[in-house]
């Protein structure tokens, strides 16, 4: 198993992007669970954290050498 995570400072919208490009060139990929996490820096900063943890799939065509 494996896990990319997002970090963002940015707004929702372009965090979105992120992962959806990500996802789109990984479709290789079963994804097992997701986590999010936000947290404020009790000044001006607010931050969000997306895990995606996932397995490597193999094509049923595959033939290993």
């Amino acid at each position: 198993m494996q896990v990319k995570v997002f970090l963002s400072q940015e707004e929702a919208p372009k965090l979105e992007a992120e992962i959806n490009t990500w996802l789109k060139n990984n479709d290789n990929i079963q994804i097992t669970d997701i986590k999010q996490s936000y947290a404020f820096d009790g000044k001006h900063a607010s931050y969000a954290l997306i895990s995606i943890w996932y397995t490597v799939t193999v094509p049923d065509t595959y033939v290993p050498i």
